[in-house]
């Protein structure tokens, strides 16, 4: 099993629910638990996620969820907020000790490679569950680089209350010296003994909450990590890069999609796509070859459609679980929330936004 971004294959594993506690008035936390033989599948880097599979009267639905717990830790750990009317985390929050659960294995490229000889500042800004994967990176982190230390600054309360509290105030008293925490709902050193100031504000009133980015640059060997809602994660990335902060030390993930203003997505018309040609799918076992129907729109919509096991979640290019490397041909890639520029630059794409602009394609499953 590979520990990098993509899924490969997709394949999904029975977990059962260790444990199940109230976090907030809208969010649970959950532990789960693999079978013994499938452990070897969910040897995981800090700050990755999985998809939950869910079926209803023979409709399948699927989210994808961070886990926050360390990896050194075997039990997956994920805090699932209801959204009312919601098909997956609703069923979900209201899952007890002993159910069952279908999910892939873990995936995703927002994650740090700790170096023990390394000495460095991680500042880190998080808005609302963006803070789950921002809290595997931070324990981990320090846990495995003695001589690092991180900031938090967290955006934390939506209105129905602030997200792995508990958890992040636990990280903060283990790690004193080398974890600074803001919490701005609370005060500024994030004690639990100030009042909340709110929730339910706009999001151009949490960017510039969120955007005093001057008091935390020192000019210095820092990584930026930035994760929460779209259009707060577009603004803080904006305004840190217009403060001189170099692209290559910001490191973001969008739990929803950018507005198009935010996004600042190029206004250009689609490179010629074609309207007919073969696209072939390298898995991990076989190949699938089927030929392109535009009417079935992306190069996964094709290929799920012809039976081949191509991982998605979300298909709006937030989750990175269709990532896949084109080894023939050329497509055109709408967009690509979930992919560093190194990825794309090595041939990387999302096939949930992604369209063939050659007669042949090979595309092979992501490593």
């Amino acid at each position: 099993m590979s520990l990098s971004g993509g899924i490969g294959e997709e394949r999904f594993f029975s977990l059962r629910v260790v444990s199940a506690v109230q976090d907030t008035d809208l969010s649970v936390i959950l532990e789960l638990a693999p079978q013994s033989s499938d452990a070897w599948a969910f040897r995981r880097r800090p700050g990755q996620h999985l998809t939950v599979r869910r079926l209803v009267d023979g409709r399948e639905f699927r989210r994808s969820y961070a886990i926050f717990n360390p990896p050194t830790e075997r039990m997956l750990a994920l805090c699932v907020k209801a959204t009312p009317g919601g098909a997956v985390s609703p069923w979900l929050a209201g899952l007890r000790v002993g159910d069952m659960v279908e999910a892939s294995a873990p995936y995703g490229n927002f994650t740090v490679v700790p170096d023990a000889t390394r000495r460095r500042h991680y500042i880190a800004f998080a808005g609302g569950v963006g803070v789950a994967p921002i809290l595997s990176i931070a324990a981990h982190l320090l846990d495995a680089e003695p001589e690092s230390r991180v900031t938090l600054v967290y955006d934390a309360d939506d209105g129905g209350g602030i997200m792995l509290l508990e958890a992040v105030k636990a990280l903060k008293d283990r790690r004193l010296e080398r974890f600074a925490l803001h919490i701005p709902a609370i005060g500024g050193d994030g004690g639990a003994d100030g009042g909340v100031d709110g929730g339910g504000e706009g999001e151009e009133h949490r960017i510039r909450r969120l955007s005093r980015l001057h008091d935390f640059l020192s000019g210095g060997d820092e990584l930026y990590l930035v994760c929460g809602p779209g259009p707060v994660v577009a603004g803080i990335r904006s305004a840190l890069l217009d403060l001189g902060v170099s692209s290559d030390a910001v490191m973001s993930e969008f739990f929803s999609a950018p507005a198009p203003a935010a996004a600042k997505e190029k206004r250009r018309s689609p490179r010629s796509r074609r309207s007919s040609g073969n696209i072939v799918y390298v898995g991990q076992e076989r190949r699938w070859t089927c030929a392109y129907d535009p009417a079935r729109g992306s190069i996964l919509n094709n290929l799920l459609s012809a039976g081949a096991p191509v991982s998605f979640s979300c298909k709006t290019a937030v989750c990175g679980a269709c990532r896949a490397r084109v080894t023939a041909g050329e497509v055109d890639m709408r967009r690509s929330y979930a992919l560093h520029p190194a990825d794309v630059a090595s041939g990387y794409v999302l096939l949930c936004q992604s369209f063939p602009v050659t007669d042949e394609l090979v595309v092979e499953a992501g490593e």
